[in-house]
Protein backbone atom coordinates (compact mmCIF):
# COMPACT_ATOMS: atom_id res chain seq x y z
CA UNK A 1 0.00 0.00 0.00
CA UNK A 2 1.24 3.46 -0.84
CA UNK A 3 1.08 6.65 1.19
CA UNK A 4 -2.26 8.39 0.43
CA UNK A 5 -0.78 11.80 1.29
CA UNK A 6 1.79 11.70 -1.51
CA UNK A 7 1.79 10.77 -5.16
CA UNK A 8 2.02 7.06 -4.46
CA UNK A 9 5.30 7.01 -2.57
CA UNK A 10 5.84 4.43 0.18
CA UNK A 11 5.64 5.90 3.69
CA UNK A 12 9.00 7.00 5.02
CA UNK A 13 10.70 5.33 7.99
CA UNK A 14 9.79 8.42 10.03
CA UNK A 15 6.11 8.09 9.05
CA UNK A 16 6.14 4.40 9.98
CA UNK A 17 7.70 5.24 13.34
CA UNK A 18 4.97 7.85 13.90
CA UNK A 19 2.35 5.16 13.19
CA UNK A 20 3.93 2.78 15.70
CA UNK A 21 4.04 5.51 18.35
CA UNK A 22 0.39 6.40 17.70
CA UNK A 23 -0.50 2.74 18.24
CA UNK A 24 1.46 2.63 21.49
CA UNK A 25 -0.21 5.79 22.80
CA UNK A 26 -3.65 4.47 21.84
CA UNK A 27 -2.87 1.21 23.65
CA UNK A 28 -2.03 3.08 26.85
CA UNK A 29 -5.27 5.04 26.44
CA UNK A 30 -7.33 1.86 26.06
CA UNK A 31 -5.63 0.35 29.12
CA UNK A 32 -6.43 3.45 31.16
CA UNK A 33 -10.04 3.46 29.94
CA UNK A 34 -10.43 -0.20 30.88
CA UNK A 35 -9.16 0.54 34.38
CA UNK A 36 -11.63 3.39 34.79
CA UNK A 37 -9.26 6.34 34.33
CA UNK A 38 -11.43 7.92 31.66
CA UNK A 39 -10.08 11.47 31.95
CA UNK A 40 -6.49 10.42 31.24
CA UNK A 41 -7.67 7.93 28.62
CA UNK A 42 -9.65 10.59 26.78
CA UNK A 43 -6.54 12.76 26.52
CA UNK A 44 -4.74 9.95 24.72
CA UNK A 45 -7.68 8.73 22.65
CA UNK A 46 -9.34 12.03 21.76
CA UNK A 47 -7.55 12.22 18.41
CA UNK A 48 -8.89 8.80 17.47
CA UNK A 49 -12.40 8.70 18.93
CA UNK A 50 -13.60 12.25 19.57
CA UNK A 51 -15.80 13.99 17.08
CA UNK A 52 -17.65 11.05 15.59
CA UNK A 53 -17.34 7.65 14.06
CA UNK A 54 -14.51 6.26 12.02
CA UNK A 55 -15.32 5.87 8.32
CA UNK A 56 -16.91 2.58 7.31
CA UNK A 57 -14.40 0.25 5.71
CA UNK A 58 -15.33 -2.98 4.07
CA UNK A 59 -13.11 -5.93 3.31
CA UNK A 60 -13.40 -9.43 1.91
CA UNK A 61 -11.31 -12.55 2.19
CA UNK A 62 -9.07 -12.57 -0.86
CA UNK A 63 -8.95 -16.37 -0.87
CA UNK A 64 -12.75 -16.49 -1.21
CA UNK A 65 -12.78 -14.30 -4.30
CA UNK A 66 -14.92 -11.36 -5.30
CA UNK A 67 -18.21 -13.14 -4.53
CA UNK A 68 -17.39 -13.60 -0.86
CA UNK A 69 -19.04 -11.84 2.06
CA UNK A 70 -18.15 -8.25 2.85
CA UNK A 71 -17.07 -7.48 6.39
CA UNK A 72 -17.22 -4.17 8.25
CA UNK A 73 -14.20 -4.07 10.49
CA UNK A 74 -11.00 -2.62 11.79
CA UNK A 75 -7.33 -3.50 11.81
CA UNK A 76 -6.01 -4.63 15.19
CA UNK A 77 -2.52 -5.17 16.52
CA UNK A 78 -0.94 -6.50 19.67
CA UNK A 79 -1.88 -3.25 21.40
CA UNK A 80 -5.56 -3.22 20.39
CA UNK A 81 -7.64 -1.51 17.70
CA UNK A 82 -5.48 0.49 15.32
CA UNK A 83 -6.61 4.05 14.62
CA UNK A 84 -5.73 3.75 10.92
CA UNK A 85 -7.56 2.80 7.76
CA UNK A 86 -7.11 -0.69 6.36
CA UNK A 87 -4.61 0.34 3.67
CA UNK A 88 -2.34 2.09 6.13
CA UNK A 89 -2.49 -0.90 8.48
CA UNK A 90 -1.54 -3.20 5.59
CA UNK A 91 1.53 -1.03 5.00
CA UNK A 92 2.41 -1.21 8.67
CA UNK A 93 2.01 -5.00 8.60
CA UNK A 94 4.97 -5.20 6.22
CA UNK A 95 7.16 -3.99 9.08
CA UNK A 96 5.38 -6.09 11.73
CA UNK A 97 4.75 -9.51 10.13
CA UNK A 98 1.99 -11.60 11.71
CA UNK A 99 1.16 -8.83 14.21
CA UNK A 100 -1.62 -6.99 12.40
CA UNK A 101 -5.02 -8.64 11.97
CA UNK A 102 -8.43 -7.68 10.66
CA UNK A 103 -11.52 -8.08 12.84
CA UNK A 104 -14.86 -7.56 11.19
CA UNK A 105 -18.52 -8.51 11.18
CA UNK A 106 -20.33 -9.76 8.10
CA UNK A 107 -22.15 -6.73 6.68
CA UNK A 108 -25.25 -8.85 6.02
CA UNK A 109 -25.47 -9.68 9.73
CA UNK A 110 -25.26 -5.97 10.56
CA UNK A 111 -27.95 -5.08 8.00
CA UNK A 112 -30.27 -7.80 9.35
CA UNK A 113 -29.70 -6.68 12.95
CA UNK A 114 -30.39 -3.04 12.09
CA UNK A 115 -33.58 -4.05 10.27
CA UNK A 116 -34.79 -6.07 13.26
CA UNK A 117 -34.65 -9.32 11.30
CA UNK A 118 -33.99 -12.72 12.79
CA UNK A 119 -30.32 -13.60 13.28
CA UNK A 120 -29.45 -17.27 13.20
CA UNK A 121 -26.13 -18.84 14.07
CA UNK A 122 -24.06 -19.75 11.05
CA UNK A 123 -21.60 -22.54 10.55
CA UNK A 124 -18.23 -21.68 12.04
CA UNK A 125 -15.21 -21.73 9.78
CA UNK A 126 -11.57 -22.21 10.57
CA UNK A 127 -8.97 -22.11 7.83
CA UNK A 128 -5.60 -21.89 9.56
CA UNK A 129 -5.23 -18.35 10.88
CA UNK A 130 -8.61 -17.30 9.43
CA UNK A 131 -11.53 -17.72 11.84
CA UNK A 132 -15.19 -16.95 11.14
CA UNK A 133 -17.58 -17.38 14.05
CA UNK A 134 -21.20 -18.40 14.07
CA UNK A 135 -22.07 -14.75 14.62
CA UNK A 136 -20.32 -13.63 11.42
CA UNK A 137 -17.22 -12.31 13.21
CA UNK A 138 -14.08 -12.57 11.07
CA UNK A 139 -10.59 -12.68 12.58
CA UNK A 140 -7.87 -12.94 9.95
CA UNK A 141 -4.32 -11.84 9.15
CA UNK A 142 -4.50 -8.45 7.48
CA UNK A 143 -2.76 -9.74 4.36
CA UNK A 144 -5.64 -12.19 3.80
CA UNK A 145 -8.23 -9.44 3.31
CA UNK A 146 -8.71 -6.90 0.56
CA UNK A 147 -10.57 -3.57 0.75
CA UNK A 148 -14.08 -3.37 -0.67
CA UNK A 149 -16.60 -0.56 -0.77
CA UNK A 150 -19.38 -0.92 1.74
CA UNK A 151 -22.81 0.56 2.29
CA UNK A 152 -24.95 -0.34 5.28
Amino acid sequence: MLDPDTHGEPPSAHERDDIVQDIARAHVGYLLAGMGFSEMASQLLAEHVAGGNRPLEGAFLGSDGEDSATYLGVPVGPLGVLPFPLGQAQTLAQAMPNSIRFVGVDADVIRRALAGQRLDARARRSDGPVQIGGDGLLYAPIDRVAPRSLAI
